[in-house]
C-alpha cells in the first residue's frame, strides 16, 4: 500500500539559495500530520510541490504512488487544498462559491448542487448561502474556504496556516472543524508556525528549519510519560550529565539533546542540584512527555 505522501531527497532552491536541503518524509494514509516551522522556513515550498503548484528538479514526491511531476492533473483529483494563492471571489455568493469550485473541477450542475449543499450542511453555513463572500467575517470566510478544499472529495486535504489572521474563537473554530473532517477519515496535512495550535491534534509532527526536516510521532513522545526530559545546550553538558547519572535508569538522545530519567528512580530537584554542583548548564526541563516546545527549540 502507498503513502499518502512520499518524498524521497528532495532540494529545492530560489535564486541559489537552498530552501530544502535533500529532505525525506513519508506521510502515511488517515494521518494527522502538521509541518512545523518559522516563516520562511520552507512550509509553502513543501506544500505547493505536493500539490503541483511548484515545480522541482531534484528528487522524487509522490501522492498516492503517483510521482507528482508527471501526474500533476491526476494528483490535484485527490487533493483539497488551501494555501495562500487560492482565494474565493469577493463578488460571489458562498453558493455561488462552491458551486464554481465544483463546475471547475467538471462536475456537472447537479453534482455540483448536491456536493454545495452537502457543504454548506456541514459547514453550517446555511444562513450564509446567499451572502457576499466579501461581507462575510474572517472565520466565516475561512470555512468557506476549507469547504472548496473539499469540494472533490479528496483522500488528503492540504492546509496551509489554515488559522492565520484569525482571532482566538475563530481559530479555535476552525480547529475543532478540521479534527472533525480528519475523524471521518482524510489524510489532513497541516502546517503552521504556532505550536499551541497541534498539541491535540496531530499524529506526527515534522519540524522544518534550515532546509532539513525532522519527523517525530506522537506514540513515541508519549511513553516518555512519568520521565524526567532534561534539554541541554550542547553534546559536552549532556555527555557529563549522562556520566554523573550512569548508575540511574536513564536514556538519551544525541541529536535531541536530551536526556529522559525515571522519575521513580531520582527527583528533579535532586537531579538538578547535581548538574549545578558540577557546572552543568540546563537548557531546559520537564515531567511528564515531551514538551514541544523542547523540540522545536532544538532545530530553529
Amino acid at each position: 500500500m502507498h503513502p499518502a505522501i512520499s518524498i524521497n531527497r528532495l532540494t529545492f532552491a530560489y535564486n541559489e539559495k537552498k530552501i530544502l536541503d535533500n529532505v525525506s518524509l513519508k506521510i502515511d494514509k488517515g494521518s494527522f500530520s502538521c509541518l512545523l516551522g518559522e516563516n520562511g522556513s520552507g512550509k509553502s515550498t513543501i506544500i505547493k510541490i505536493i500539490t503541483g503548484q511548484l515545480d522541482y528538479k531534484i528528487g522524487e514526491v509522490k501522492v498516492l504512488g503517483n510521482e507528482v511531476r508527471e501526474n500533476k492533473y491526476k494528483i490535484k483529483k485527490c487533493l483539497g487544498i488551501l494555501s495562500d494563492n487560492i482565494v474565493v471571489p469577493g463578488e460571489f455568493t458562498v453558493k455561488e462559491a462552491l458551486i464554481f469550485s465544483a463546475k471547475a473541477i467538471r462536475f456537472n450542475s447537479k453534482k455540483a448542487e448536491s456536493i454545495t449543499k452537502e457543504l454548506i450542511d456541514y459547514f453550517n453555513l446555511s444562513c450564509h448561502s446567499n451572502t457576499l463572500i466579501k461581507k462575510l467575517s474572517t472565520g466565516l470566510r475561512r470555512r468557506v474556504e476549507i469547504a472548496q478544499a473539499l469540494v472533490n472529495n479528496g483522500d488528503i486535504i492540504v492546509l496551509d496556516e489554515p488559522t492565520n489572521g484569525l482571532d482566538p474563537n475563530s481559530s479555535e473554530e476552525i480547529r475543532a472543524l478540521i479534527k472533525k473532517i480528519h475523524q471521518k477519515g482524510a489524510t489532513i496535512i497541516y502546517s503552521t508556525h504556532l505550536l499551541n495550535e497541534i498539541n491535540n491534534l496531530y499524529t506526527n509532527i515534522s519540524i522544518i528549519s534550515n532546509g532539513k526536516i525532522r519527523t517525530f510521532d506522537r506514540i513515541e513522545l508519549m511513553k516518555n510519560n512519568n520521565k524526567i526530559i532534561i534539554r541541554f545546550i550542547n553534546r559536552q553538558q549532556l555527555k557529563m550529565a549522562s556520566e554523573l547519572l550512569k548508575h540511574k535508569n536513564i536514556e538519551h538522545s544525541k541529536e535531541n539533546l536530551l536526556l529522559l530519567i525515571n522519575s521513580s528512580d531520582i527527583n528533579i530537584n535532586t537531579v538538578l542540584n547535581i548538574f549545578r554542583s558540577n557546572n552543568i548548564h540546563v537548557a531546559e526541563t520537564s515531567v511528564g512527555q515531551i514538551n514541544l516546545n523542547m523540540l522545536y527549540n532544538n532545530y530553529k
